[in-house]
Parts: C-alpha cells; structure tokens; sequence
C-alpha cells in the first residue's frame, strides 16, 4: 500500500513538472524508429495482472505483426499510461477493455484506439477534458486534472494529435494518430541509434491480492463477522488484511451494496466510511439504526472529518464509535473489540435470567420495543402445545432467518433454547408448588409429552422431574 501510493505521488509530481516545463522552455522530443506493436504489447503486459484480478477482459486488436514509427518512447510510454490507467479507473470489474491499430494510408497516419465500457461523460465534459486540471462533474477518483492536457501535448509535439468519444453509461473511446515517417520532426529531434528495447514495468494499479487472499485463517477465531463499507479499494482491502485474521469479513464499495447485504447477513459489526458514493454513512447509519433488522448492530464510523461538530452529527445518526483518519489500527482493533465486549456482555445479561427488558435503559429503544414484545408474545404463547417459531416471525414481522440473527445478537441463545428455558422455569415453579402433576405440569408448559418433558428436565437439572426438590 505504501509502494502503491509513493508512485502515484511520484506520477504526480512527474506530471506537474512535465506541465510546467511544456509552458516554459517547452520538451525536446526524442524520436527514434521502433516497433508500436512490441512497444504497446510491452505497456500492456503490465496490466494483465490488474486486468485479472478484476476479470476485465484486456484485448489488443491489430492486423499487423509489426508497425515501424518514429517517436518518442518516454512521452509515448505516458500517453497510452494515462489513456489505459482512465480506462482501468471508469471501467467496472469483469468489463472489456480494448486497444487497436490501425493505419491510414491516405493519410499516412497510425491510429491507437483506446476504447472502455465504462461510465462514460457526458457532452458538457468531453467538451473541457483535455482542459488542465478540469475534472468531471461528480467525479470521485483522486486525480488532478493533468493527465490528458499533458498526453495530447505530447501527441502534438509528434506531429498528431488525440480526440473523444463518449456517450453517459455506454463508454468512452480515445483515438490518438500519430504521422507516419519522420519528416515532420526537426532533425535535431531525431536519434539514430539502434531500437530501444521495452523495458516490463511493474503494475502499477493495485497490489496482487490473490497470494494473500488464498491464506487461510484459524476458524476458530472466527465466529464474529464485520462489514466493511469502504469506497476506497486500497483501505477495504487494508483493512480486510488487518481483521481478516480474527474475524469474517465482509466488503461492499457503496452504501446500497452494504445496506443490502448489512439486512442479508446482520453481521456482528459494521465499519461503516462517512462519504460514499450515493448515500452518505451517515445517512446509512441512520437507516441501519431505524430498521429493525439491524438495529442492534454496533457502527464504528470512519472519516477524514474530524472538527468536533461532524462527530456529534454521527453520534447523532446512531454511529457507537467515531474514528478520523488516519488512524492507528491497534486503536481501530481495540475499539471494536471493547463494541463486540459490550455486545456480549448485554447477551449474558438476559442469557442468564428471564429479565425484563426495562431495567437496561442503556439499551437503544428500537431494540428495547422489540426484546419487550418478543418477551410478550413468549409469555403469552409458551404453553402452547402447537407453539411454533414461525408464529413468532409473523407477529414480529421478520424472517425467519432474520429473527434467529436478531435473537441470537440481542439474547445470546436461539429462539427455542430460549423458549425451552422459558417453559422448564415455569415447570420448576410448578413442581416447587406441588399441586400438580408430573404429566400435568409438561402438558402446561407447552410440552406434547411428559416423558420428553422428564428428559429434557433432567438434563437440565440433573434430576428428574419426580426427584425434584427431594432429599
């Protein structure tokens, strides 16, 4: 992570000062006779590993084994950078990605086409982006505005020139044509030696994740889960590596994504990055906090923002921690090991009693409502003899799969342990009384059997139902 973000420093500050000498004293073009077709496969070959891993289909069109051109490798190199890293940013995974040449002989032009199905621009933004530092309208990638001013003067300095096509949610197409021969360059312009051989450059876009992501982890450390809602790839998957080792991990890059799958999974914990693409955390947070499904779920924030006003907005929006980047991640670790500590230790608190929901006021109230006409509905029903779990789902207006999660975060035990030990404390208060019967008391307390009820009992207490409170 920290390699990958010193070369986009480093690319930066390459540009800034490639810019700036283009408006000064101006660059001294280079050009020698190479072959395009091994100097594109070269720049090419290192994008297969980022093309890979993230199933983008790289392809590279041509009819021509070979295709003698004069230029200049080092300001090529940046152009066909700059046109396939904007195809790579815009372009979703498992998308194509395509590169072709062709010649013009009318012209006597070479033509590089640099074509993506990405999200595409809009008219108002074709028109401004070869612009310096002009970036689109609601653009989220880090960039400066440098990349393609700086590549068509490039082209230009080689005699061509570089143009645009694109249409919103279809994709955008750069065409780059650069003259044929080297008549158009200044004599001192040309160098003679021998063809330059292509150096492999290294990815320069996301480190290889597959190594890392194939390790597997002690499952035994593993029994909580945490989604992360992160739109920054590089701190998603930072953060993956950090708690993958102790927890499951869960990744979604924007707030609808995550909301889906924080009502599919519940998990044990959400980290949740305040500025997202659609709806903001904060916003997030809130629906997570109002909906029953989630609500129990602890939200540990994480923002850049960090004046004193913005925390309490997020305290406000139900956020249980606030964390500001950057941040230390044993701090990070320790903040969510004392949330999930809380978590459990509310879990042991109505585990091991049948207490009443409102004596824990530090209980948020959407959980308080709903333990309470869970406790309700068990009272009123446990001694129903065709009781079943799906008559709890329809009065509470869950699924069944979401009301065992809920139950289970909230009491630390499943719906029918829960109700077993509902039924064999009102069964121990019965026996203690002694007006009733061994079978009368099992038929009750729900149970369809005594002598099931007599083994369930013993288990529990060691003793059966008849020996109890004897001797």
């Amino acid at each position: 992570l920290i390699k990958e973000n010193a070369n986009r420093l480093l690319r930066l500050v390459n540009q800034l000062m490639d810019f700036r000498k283009m408006e000064t004293t101006g660059m001294q073009v280079k050009a020698g006779e190479n072959d395009l077709i091994a100097f594109v496969n070269s720049i090419l070959h290192s994008y297969h590993r980022v093309a890979k891993s993230r199933k983008i289909d790289l392809v590279f069109i041509t009819r021509y084994e070979t295709v003698p051109l004069w230029f200049d490798v080092n300001m090529l190199d940046k152009v066909l950078f700059n046109l396939l890293s904007n195809a790579f940013k815009f372009t979703k995974d498992g998308a194509e990605i395509r590169l072709s040449i062709t010649k013009d002989r009318l012209e006597n032009t070479v033509r590089i086409k640099v074509e993506d199905k990405g999200k595409g621009m809009s008219a108002e933004t074709v028109s401004h982006i070869f612009d310096p530092f002009y970036q689109g309208e609601g653009s989220k990638q880090s960039g400066t505005g440098l990349g393609l001013p700086l590549s068509r003067k490039l082209v230009r300095l080689h005699g061509g020139d570089i143009s645009v096509h694109s249409i919103p949610q279809k994709g955008s197409r750069f065409i780059v044509e650069l003259p044929m021969g080297n008549t158009h360059f200044k004599p001192e312009e040309l160098i003679h030696d021998a063809p330059v051989g292509f150096l492999e450059k290294e990815s320069i876009f996301q480190p290889d994740l597959t190594p890392e992501k194939s390790q597997s982890f002690n499952p035994t450390l593993k029994e909580q889960t945490i989604l992360i809602i992160e739109d920054n790839p590089d701190i998603q998957f930072f953060l993956q590596k950090k708690l993958g080792h102790f927890y499951e991990t869960m990744e979604a890059l924007e707030g609808e994504t995550g909301l889906a799958l924080a009502f599919e999974k519940v998990p044990d914990l959400i980290i949740c990055d305040v500025k997202l693409p659609g709806e903001n955390g904060l916003q997030l947070t809130k629906q997570l906090k109002e909906d029953l499904r989630t609500s129990h779920i602890p939200i540990l924030m994480l923002t850049s923002q960090s004046t004193i006003e913005q925390q309490i907005e997020g305290t406000k929006a139900g956020a249980d921690a606030y964390l500001t980047k950057p941040f230390n991640v044993q701090f990070l670790k320790e903040k969510i090991k004392n949330l999930l500590h809380n978590r459990q230790l509310l879990k042991e608190s109505f585990g091991k009693e049948l207490l009443h929901f409102s004596d824990k006021s530090f209980i948020k109230s959407l959980d308080e409502q709903f333990l309470n006409q869970f406790f309700a509905y068990i009272e009123s029903n446990y001694n129903r003899q065709d009781f079943q779990v799906t008559d709890l789902c329809e009065e509470l207006h869950l699924s069944r799969s979401q009301l065992y999660r809920k139950i289970k975060a909230l009491l630390g035990q499943s719906i029918t342990d829960y109700i077993q030990n509902v039924r064999l404390s009102k069964a121990e208060e019965l026996l203690k009384q002694g007006e009733l019967s061994i079978s009368e008391i099992a038929y009750s307390v729900g149970y369809t059997s005594p002598e099931y009820f007599s083994t369930v009992f013993k288990g529990r207490y060691g003793v059966a139902p008849s020996g109890f409170g004897k001797g």
